[in-house]
């Protein structure tokens, strides 16, 4: 018999879920990442104690709740309904303290992993900086985030087609497919199979490393996708407990400097798995606005894929970069996805994920045709799950537009400034000036 207790327990849970059905009729995914956007938004004043931030959080997501959520409303109007707002609450409060342990908050250690991945630092400045270490915090936080990434895959993109329509009335399909993931958080499958104490860590197979080898084996990356639940399986055990023994092989155990170099031989690089699990989990599009760059076929960003082309292995590709906000740093703000057009689906895949300043594509600026989101649309590829859509008000573009002209000092974006060329002139934003 279920004491009163879990009763309360069982129904809370229920009227949660109710909650985030009512949420995503209203182009919100769910409870947690509207706490996740809010403390976002408000842990950036500084004028809000930090003794007062949590309280003043769920103040506001209750708001929002009880505008978008008939559920919420009626627990709050009704007091025979208290144990259920009570349990809301702690649940909102335990769902704050995951996501502040989970997201390093400290920008300027995030902004330092993005250089040292990116190889923005000369190497004697790069091993005298004391950030540059390592810990095994710092290695179980990594993991936590790439479950993260991993579970959020799952839960919004599995089997999914995202659709945008953008300002130059163009409508794009973007997938994000189940064998590319692992790719995308930063994991080298090449370095793991390299060397038979990862193979038996992983318990990798035979017939996995063989697909590994050779792509046209495996198409649909389906070792890539066993690899990777394999990882994330034993990533709170058993690869805990690996790299803490590798650590006390090091004179100051107690921290290990990872080099990012060719003659790296460390498991993981766990700096650009972290940026890209972080940057990625922060990737909204049904939340933010987008910037997309398309580039005719055959103008290589990807520097392996050009070498692969040149060798005959691949077909020249007919690349888009997708541009959204992550508001992880004031310099590295963008999640920029990679992706590459299949015209037989009409449909572009994603490829990679950067994390980079926008002046560092300021080639690709010069070369490509912008345009921003006006409404994307989640839909089950299957049509098993009903579709989630969200249509960006005029203001919001404007405002975006607004931050794309700021922070991409070299786009040429005549064709967007005319699509909003009547309202421009009512907000009084000016033209940049040649354009």
């Amino acid at each position: 018999m279920v004491n009163l207790e879990q009763q309360v327990i069982n129904v809370s849970f229920q009227a949660i879920n109710q909650i985030n059905k009512e949420l995503q009729n209203n182009n919100i995914i769910n409870l947690n990442y509207l706490l996740l956007k809010m403390s976002t938004i408000l842990s950036k004043d500084v004028s809000i104690p930090k003794n007062e931030l949590e309280k003043i959080i769920i103040s506001e997501v209750n708001k929002l709740l009880i505008k978008y959520s008939a559920t919420f409303k009626e627990i709050l109007d009704n007091r025979k309904f208290v144990d259920i707002y009570i349990f809301i609450n702690k649940y909102m409060i335990k769902v704050l303290k995951y996501y502040d342990e989970l997201m390093m908050t400290n920008q300027e250690k995030f902004d330092r992993y993005v250089e040292i991945t990116n190889g923005h630092m000369p190497n004697d400045k790069i091993k005298k900086s004391e950030n540059l270490f390592i810990s095994m915090d710092d290695i179980q936080n990594t993991m936590k985030l790439l479950n993260e990434a991993v579970r959020n895959y799952y839960e919004i993109y599995y089997n999914k087609t995202l659709f945008a329509t953008f300002t130059n009335e163009k409508i794009i399909q973007f997938k994000l497919m189940e064998g590319q993931l692992a790719h995308l958080l930063g994991i080298n499958f090449y370095r793991i199979i390299s060397d038979q104490k990862y193979i038996d860590l992983f318990q990798i197979t035979p017939k996995e490393i063989e697909f590994l080898n050779d792509r046209n084996l495996d198409p649909l990356g389906k070792a890539k996708i066993s690899i990777l639940q394999k990882i994330v399986d034993i990533s709170n055990g058993n690869l805990l407990q690996f790299e803490e023994d590798r650590l006390k092989k090091i004179k100051n155990y107690n921290y290990q400097y990872i080099d990012y170099g060719a003659d790296d031989k460390n498991l993981f690089n766990y700096a650009k798995m972290n940026m890209k699990s972080k940057s990625f989990i922060n990737f909204k599009p049904l939340e933010e606005l987008s910037l997309v760059l398309d580039f005719p076929q055959g103008y290589e960003l990807i520097e392996s894929h050009k070498k692969n082309v040149e060798k005959g292995n691949e077909k020249p590709a007919q690349h888009s970069v997708l541009f959204s906000k992550n508001n992880l740093s004031e310099q590295f703000k963008y999640s920029t996805l990679i992706t590459n057009y299949d015209k037989d689906e009409d449909r572009r895949y994603f490829m990679s994920l950067f994390v980079k300043k926008p002046e560092e594509f300021e080639q690709l600026q010069k070369e490509s045709i912008p345009s921003i989101t006006t409404s994307v649309e989640l839909a089950s590829d299957d049509g098993s799950v009903g579709s989630v859509k969200k249509v960006f008000s005029t203001s919001e573009q404007i405002e975006f537009l607004k931050d794309v002209y700021n922070d991409f000092k070299k786009l040429d974006l005549s064709e967007i400034v005319n699509y909003f060329q009547n309202l421009i002139d009512e907000c009084g934003y000016t033209k940049r000036k040649g354009k």
